[in-house]
């Protein structure tokens, strides 16, 4: 009896470590894509990235006299120069612009976008006469000369702005202004392709600080999608090609209150439905919505990071983000790129600490998928524009460290399971010890 008593211990413990070698560890499934070059230019900063008809990358940034708190913060501007870079497929400079002169200093530029003709779109800020600033469109041809440029001003003070192309060739442009002391707008704006605008829409509400828009994407209906913050909360709104507004959502996602939601990118997924990413006070996070806006799940991440620009990975089974990351002792913040899957989990990230021994802004702003399968990303790094090609998804890990692992938000829409490792440590145990207590009562009676 004894013997049978031990041996049923047995199986029903390695029957049980057998199940955890089925369990599926996502994390373990997806290596890090092989980094095939990476160059730097500057001193600059970039925020944006487009690959050109020809295989190559344009650039735009403009010149790091200075080194701003946030990407769109327009304090402090001094002199800023707004720059064009165009580099071949394999980052070799090809040619550069500088547009203060023609157009007025003061530039600081957040898009580009190539147009069907080959040319290029800018789009950014620009001082106005006293204590305002306006957005601006600066329009190029295939070697970055200028064709035309406008101006495009709302009362008070334009704090943000960022803007895509659309599919007609237009633009659709987003941002915030102050309109009276201490009350913020959001806004919406589509222009033609020739800069001229075409319809408009603004957003307010009666709280203080209260509503900004920081992201901006062309929806597959043609009509726009619009983040940002409202009041204390996520905000996530609607509009169609003629510019009503369809549905207007905000999401409390249960961060620190005192903190509002910087939304910095959105795309529509695969299924219809949307993804935007950003931060609350430097954490990172990323919301799932179908597509009328109805939150399906929302996750958070490690404290002192942030996500400015998120894709869907090519093989439509994830996400890509990139951003940014604090380290301890007041040190210069490192770049950040993650890989998450189709809900939001984290698969893999690296990191990229600066090796300068004076405070720089380092940071990710812009990632793209590539013709080939790969990834582009676009960034400052130790004051200059850094620009990283990844390879298709690899078994080739690039040099990096990582960060604090991933947390979930709490999820009113979707249950949260923990690792199953921990699950079937527990019933291992479990099953382990009911069967030595079984097994020693047995020898006890026979005694």
């Amino acid at each position: 009896m004894k013997r049978t008593v031990l041996m049923a211990t047995v199986v029903l413990f390695l029957t049980c470590l057998l199940l955890v070698s089925f369990v599926p560890f996502s994390k373990a499934d997806f290596e890090t894509p092989e980094i095939e070059w990476d160059e730097t230019y500057g001193p600059l900063e970039g925020y944006s990235v487009v690959q050109t008809f020809d295989g190559g990358y344009i650039i735009v940034g403009q010149q790091a006299v200075f080194v701003p708190p946030q990407p769109h913060d327009t304090s402090h501007w001094g002199n800023q120069t707004a720059w064009l870079i165009k580099v071949d497929a394999s980052g070799n400079v090809e040619w550069n612009r500088t547009y203060d002169k023609e157009v007025g200093g003061g530039l600081r530029a957040y898009s580009v976008i190539q147009n069907k003709d080959s040319g290029y779109s800018i789009i950014g800020l620009r001082p106005q006469v006293g204590d305002n600033n306006a957005l601006f469109i600066i329009k190029t041809d295939s070697n970055g000369d200028i064709q035309w440029n406008t101006t495009i001003a709302w009362s008070g003070y334009t704090r943000r702005c960022v803007g895509t192309q659309t599919n007609d060739g237009g633009y659709l442009i987003a941002g915030s202004s102050s309109y009276e002391e201490n009350k913020l707008m959001a806004w919406v704006i589509k222009v033609d392709e020739n800069g001229n605008s075409l319809w408009n829409r603004t957003f307010e509400s009666t709280q203080l600080w209260s509503v900004s828009a920081f992201a901006v994407a062309e929806a597959d209906d043609g009509g726009c999608i619009v983040a940002g913050h409202w009041e204390y909360d996520c905000w996530f709104a609607k509009i169609d090609v003629n510019g009503n507004l369809q549905w207007n959502q905000t999401y409390d996602l249960q961060f620190d209150e005192d903190f509002s939601y910087m939304v910095n990118s959105i795309v529509q997924a695969v299924d219809g439905g949307y993804i935007f990413a950003g931060d609350n006070d430097y954490r990172a996070f990323i919301v799932k919505t179908n597509s009328d806006g109805i939150m399906e799940w929302k996750r958070s991440y490690a404290d002192e990071t942030e996500f400015t620009s998120i894709v869907q990975s090519t093989d439509g089974e994830g996400y890509f983000a990139v951003g940014g990351f604090s380290v301890p002792d007041d040190e210069s913040p490192g770049i950040l790129f993650a890989r998450l899957d189709s809900s939001g989990n984290l698969l893999w990230n690296s990191t990229y600490p600066i090796s300068k021994d004076t405070w720089a802004y380092n940071t990710a702003y812009s990632i793209i998928r590539t013709s080939d399968g790969g990834y582009a990303v676009a960034g400052t790094f130790e004051d200059n524009v850094w620009l990283v090609k990844f390879a298709p998804d690899s078994d080739v890990p690039p040099d990096g460290d990582s960060p604090p692992d991933t947390n979930d938000l709490p999820d009113d829409t979707s249950p949260v399971f923990p690792e199953a490792w921990f699950v079937t440590t527990v019933i291992s145990a479990v099953i382990v010890g009911a069967s030595l207590v079984i097994y020693f009562k047995k020898i006890k009676r026979q005694h």
